[in-house]
Order: structure tokens, then C-alpha cells, then sequence
């Protein structure tokens, strides 16, 4: 990878592949360094099994660093097959551009988010917001929420696309605009759509607009909807 060695072992990947399977944290550190420079579009990666980061991990030389960034938007599919992972510890998605999310699980632990290094937080994605919509379905998170960023929520931060049939369960401590399962839409032109998910979680705001904060959202713009919350 540029920029210096390769820290996390990421011979398994191969161009001409379409799906890739992940079975332990070794693998799950491996394409999240690989999504930063790699387009996922097009591929499927999926869950094999349920995955405890902090203690499956083989000889892990890097902290974890989310799937997807600002430069490198996450555009594939992720499928979690019913399967779970603890102690991510922050944000399991940077940034996605008309990704498919599905079938996934966060339990235990506080993901803590600062905000110089990223705008916008969740314990699932922080940034659904490129040129076309992210769709996450069947998703959870019991995972507590700290973070100083400008939009924050439980499951997303920033939603350009729909969330469906999931929920959050948590924490969540916050200085910006929040809401307990997403922080707001990206925009009118680019808007979230909401349908059967819940929350049940405590909102903790020290500090900001205490308008710009609700349970489901705590900003939509014109053209988003929620359905059945």
C-alpha cells in the first residue's frame, strides 16, 4: 500500500475476485486497509463468522481505521450474514457512495470519535453522502456513542439513502446535531429515508443547538421521510 509498508497482510485480495469472505479480525484490519485505496464497487464482501476485533486479531500492528474514506468512499456490497462484531471501537464505515450495508450486528463497547478526524459519526457508517444512495438494511448497533462531531448518530451520520429495518440500543454523548439512529439527511436534493427501524437509547448533548436534536433524527432536510419508527 503507498504511503509506507504494508502493515496488515492483504495477499488474499485479487483484482479478478467479485466476493471475498472474512473470518477473523486479521481479515476484517485487512480490507478495511485495502478499502482506502481499493474500488469495492461491483464486490460483495461478506461475514463468515462472528468476529471479537480486539481479541481475534493475529498480531495486529495497526489500530483499526474505518472502511472507506473521504478519497475512497466504500461502493459495494458488505453483507454480514446474521453475524456480529465487538469491540470495533470506532466507526465500522468512513465514508460510502451508493453502498449496500446488510445483515450486520455491533455489540459491546464505546465508539469514540474525534472531530478532526471525522465530520460526521455513527457506530455503523459515519458519511452516506456520495453521488448516489447508500442502502442498509437489517442492521444493529448496541454500541455506545462519543463523539464531538458535527452530525452524530446512532447507526449513521449523515444519511443520503434509506435505512430499513434496524435499530440502535445505547449511549450516546455528543456535541453536535444528533439523533438516535441517524444525525441528519445530506441534503434536500440528497435525502434519507427512514422506514420500520427504532431506538432505544439515552441522548446525552453537552453542548451545541439542542434544536438541531431529536430520538429518530436530529436534522432532515426537505425530501426526507420517516416510515414507521
Amino acid at each position: 500500500l503507498s504511503g509506507g509498508a504494508k502493515m496488515i497482510d492483504t495477499s488474499w485480495y485479487n483484482a479478478d475476485k467479485k466476493e471475498y469472505v472474512l473470518n477473523d479480525a486479521a481479515d476484517l484490519y485487512g480490507f478495511a486497509e485495502l478499502s482506502r485505496e481499493t474500488d469495492f464497487a461491483g464486490k460483495t464482501v461478506k461475514l463468515g463468522k462472528n468476529i471479537v476485533v480486539n481479541k481475534d486479531v493475529k498480531n495486529p500492528t495497526s489500530n483499526w481505521t474505518q472502511i472507506g474514506n473521504t478519497s475512497k468512499p466504500f461502493a459495494g456490497t458488505f453483507d454480514g450474514q446474521g453475524h456480529k462484531l465487538q469491540n470495533i471501537g470506532s466507526m465500522l464505515f468512513g465514508t460510502t457512495d451508493g453502498a449496500t450495508i446488510k445483515n450486520i450486528g455491533l455489540e459491546s463497547g464505546t465508539v469514540v470519535q474525534n472531530l478532526t478526524y471525522a465530520q460526521y459519526t455513527g457506530t455503523l457508517v459515519g458519511s452516506c453522502e456520495g453521488n448516489d444512495p447508500t442502502t442498509i438494511s437489517n442492521c444493529y448497533s448496541k454500541v455506545n456513542l462519543s463523539s464531538a462531531s458535527n452530525d452524530a448518530g446512532g447507526l449513521v451520520g449523515k444519511l443520503y439513502g434509506t435505512l430499513s429495518d434496524s435499530y440502535y440500543s445505547g449511549i450516546i454523548r455528543v456535541s453536535g446535531t444528533v439523533g438516535g439512529l441517524i444525525g441528519s439527511s445530506a441534503s434536500a436534493s440528497k435525502p434519507a429515508n427512514v422506514d420500520h427501524c427504532y431506538v432505544s437509547s439515552t441522548i446525552i448533548k453537552s453542548s451545541g443547538s439542542a434544536s438541531n436534536r431529536g430520538a429518530l433524527a436530529g436534522y432532515l432536510h426537505s425530501g426526507s421521510q420517516l416510515f414507521r419508527c
